[in-house]
C-alpha cells in the first residue's frame, strides 16, 4: 500500500484519541496493493467461475465433453465472506480491504474460519471475537425497485449495486450498514469504528471480569485445598501422637515388667548364694557361676545404661 492510503496505527485504551483516528478513515476510490485475504478472495471467485463453467459442460453429451478440455482448479477454499457481482466487485474489493487494514490498526486482525462456507469472517480483538460479511442487495425480477426490468426469469434475484456491510456480535446481535439516499457504505468506514469501539471495551472488561473471577475462583480452591490439606496433616499428626504414645506406653511397660524379673532375679541370686554358703552343700563353685550368669542376665547397670541411651521424641 502506498504511503498515501497508509492507516495511521492507534491504541484502544485511548478513547479520545481512537474516536478523532475514525474522523481521519477514508476508503480509497483506486485500486491499491490489495492485502492478502483480498487477493485470495479475488481467486477463489475465479475458482468457482470456472467450476461453474466446468458443471455446466459436465450436463453435455459424452462425445461432446470429450471434445472439451476441462481446466483443473484447486479444492474450495472459503474466503471473505464477500457476496457481490461483477458490477460491484471493485467497489466491495476497496471497501473490504480498507477495512482489514483498518482492523490490524488497531491492534486486531481478520481471519477466515475454514469450518465454515459463509459467516466465516472473523473479526478478533484480545478476547474479543465478531463475524462481518459484505453483500450486495438484490431485489426479485420485476419488483418495484428495479429501476429496469430485465428479461430473466422473475424468481431470479437481481443485484442492485447497493452494498450492504453486516457486523454480527457474539451475542447475535447485528449491526448493519448499507448504501441509502444519504451515504454509501464507504462514507460510514469511521461510523463503523466508532459504534464498533464500544462493543470492543466492553468485551474486553466482560472478559477481564471473567478472568478475574476465574482468578479468584482458582485462588479460594487453592485455599481450600490447603485447608483441607493442613486438617488431614494435623490429624495425620494427632493419630501418629497418639500411636506413638501407645507404642511409648507399651515399651514403659515392657520395662516394669523388666525391671521387675531383675529385682526377682535379685532374690532369686540372693537365696541361691545362702544355700551356696552353707557348709554341708557339695557343688558351690557350680552354683555361683549360675548365679553369675543369672546377674549377668538381669543386670540393673545395663539395663539403666539402655533406657538412657533410648530417645522418646
Amino acid at each position: 500500500m502506498t504511503e498515501k492510503n497508509s492507516i495511521e496505527k492507534i491504541n484502544l485504551e485511548d478513547e479520545e484519541a481512537f474516536l478523532d483516528w475514525t474522523k481521519k478513515l477514508k476508503v480509497p476510490q483506486k485500486e491499491v496493493n490489495f492485502s492478502v485475504l483480498i487477493e485470495e478472495h479475488a481467486k477463489e471467485r475465479r475458482y468457482r467461475k470456472v467450476r461453474k463453467e466446468n458443471d455446466v459442460i459436465k450436463q453435455l453429451p459424452v462425445g461432446v465433453q470429450v471434445k472439451i478440455k476441462l481446466p483443473d482448479t484447486p479444492a474450495y477454499r472459503s474466503t471473505l465472506d464477500i457476496d457481490v457481482s461483477d458490477g460491484t466487485i471493485k467497489r466491495a474489493y476497496l471497501f473490504m480491504d480498507y477495512f482489514i487494514k483498518s482492523v490490524t490498526a488497531t491492534g486486531g486482525h481478520i481471519d477466515i474460519d475454514q469450518s465454515k462456507p459463509n459467516d466465516n469472517t472473523r473479526l478478533l480483538w484480545p478476547d474479543c471475537i465478531m463475524t462481518c460479511k459484505l453483500y450486495e442487495k438484490r431485489v426479485r425480477n420485476g419488483s418495484r425497485n428495479m429501476q429496469k426490468r430485465s428479461m430473466r426469469p422473475a424468481y431470479e434475484l437481481i443485484p442492485t449495486g447497493e452494498l450492504v456491510f453486516e457486523v454480527i456480535l457474539p451475542s447475535g446481535e447485528k449491526f448493519c450498514y448499507q448504501d441509502d439516499d444519504k451515504a454509501v457504505i464507504e462514507n460510514r468506514i469511521g461510523d463503523i469504528f466508532g459504534e464498533l469501539y464500544p462493543i470492543v471495551k466492553k468485551e474486553q472488561i466482560n472478559a477481564e471480569i471473567r478472568k478475574q473471577e476465574e482468578f479468584r475462583r482458582h485462588e479460594e480452591e487453592w485455599l481450600e485445598w490447603e485447608r483441607k490439606d493442613a486438617a488431614q496433616k494435623e490429624q495425620k499428626r494427632i493419630e501418629e501422637e497418639k500411636k506413638r504414645e501407645e507404642e511409648i506406653k507399651e515399651e514403659i511397660w515392657g520395662h516394669i515388667q523388666n525391671w521387675n524379673r531383675i529385682k526377682q532375679a535379685e532374690v532369686y541370686v540372693s537365696d541361691l548364694r545362702q544355700i551356696a554358703y552353707r557348709d554341708d552343700f557339695e557343688n558351690k563353685e557350680l552354683l555361683q557361676k549360675y548365679c553369675a550368669l543369672v546377674e549377668q542376665v538381669y543386670n540393673k547397670e545395663k539395663f539403666i545404661s539402655k533406657l538412657i541411651k533410648m530417645e522418646y521424641k
